[in-house]
């Protein structure tokens, strides 16, 4: 029964929850677009462990990683802390030497999964760089319209319900390529309008820029748009944080949110003011307030309450 049925929903981080509404749900086709280089992959890899921690009701959820454009490192899969790589938790296909997979082989493993295992996780990284037989062995001087949009409109026709029926969870990584078109805008999402529409959840960086601390680079500053959702109303921007090494940094974005409706105050010389256990607690500096979260046990469980009841 549609009306009595509660999809689990799936926290992501502090600040990708208040645009989408509280995370993900499960059943759903997720789309992360954005340029080269702007933490799509870091993003899916984060959600990839989140979704580790949130069993099904067929039991915990197993990741399969396309690794579709071969380029996924030692370095982005370290550098996730949250992620379970133990091999029967978590899977990564790739092509291998002298067995290079084409866009169908790709697809055809995912729509296994989908249709074979209920509760399951893929990350297809990217579509944008499925590459069909027929391109494959085509003369690299051909010119003919790309058929892997139609490929996957297909895919998603097909794997529709299943996803929904097997609460699997599909993630595609889509990189936005410049738009020649007059009157339109410079970037837009490759691999089709179907994607699109066939999607629930629709997640789009805007822009990223370097973030900096005391004169370092420790990370990227990344500003999503959530553009298609499934609990609130789409439309909703924030500022998530990638730090180099760790992943997506939820402490740094719970104390912003915190700091937003003064849970935390935070003055204007950068002095972190709160009550926590009945103490009163003053930190200077962005650093120091999130490695006391980190180093107090239950201060982000508690400080992550405080913004689920502020937020909804």
């Amino acid at each position: 029964n549609i009306k009595e049925s509660s999809p689990m929903v799936i926290a992501i981080s502090p600040k990708i929850d208040s645009i989408l509404g509280g995370g993900l749900t499960e059943g759903s086709i997720v789309i992360l677009s954005g340029q080269p280089g702007s933490g799509k992959t870091n993003l899916a890899l984060h959600i990839c462990g989140q979704c580790q921690q949130y069993p099904s009701q067929f039991g915990p959820r197993k990741i399969t990683y396309l690794n579709i454009e071969g380029r996924l490192q030692k370095r982005d899969l370290e550098g996730n802390k949250n992620l379970n790589l133990d091999e029967d938790k978590f899977n990564c296909i790739s092509s291998q030497p002298g067995n290079i997979l084409t866009a169908e082989n790709f697809i055809d493993i995912a729509e296994q999964i989908i249709h074979g295992a209920p509760g399951a996780v893929i990350v297809m990284d990217s579509i944008s760089s499925l590459c069909t037989a027929e391109r494959a062995t085509a003369d690299v001087t051909a010119r003919f319209r790309d058929d892997a949009p139609l490929l996957l409109a297909s895919f998603c026709k097909r794997i529709g319900q299943a996803v929904s029926v097997n609460k699997s969870i599909v993630i595609m990584v889509c990189h936005m390529i410049a738009n020649q078109g007059m009157g339109y805008s410079p970037w837009v999402d490759s691999g089709g309008n179907k994607i699109k529409f066939a999607s629930n959840i629709r997640l789009k960086v805007q822009f990223h820029k370097s973030w900096v601390e005391n004169e370092n680079i420790i990370g990227q500053e990344i500003n999503w748009v959530a553009d298609k959702t499934c609990i609130k109303g789409p439309g909703s921007k924030c500022v998530s944080y990638l730090r180099y090494g760790e992943g997506i940094d939820v402490q740094k974005e719970l104390i912003d949110l915190a700091s937003d409706v003064a849970i935390i105050k935070r003055t204007k010389n950068g002095v972190y003011q709160f009550n926590y256990n009945g103490e009163d607690i003053s930190l200077r500096g962005a650093e120091a307030m999130r490695n006391w979260m980190i180093n107090t046990e239950g201060a982000y469980d508690y400080y992550n309450k405080k913004i689920i009841e502020a937020y909804y």
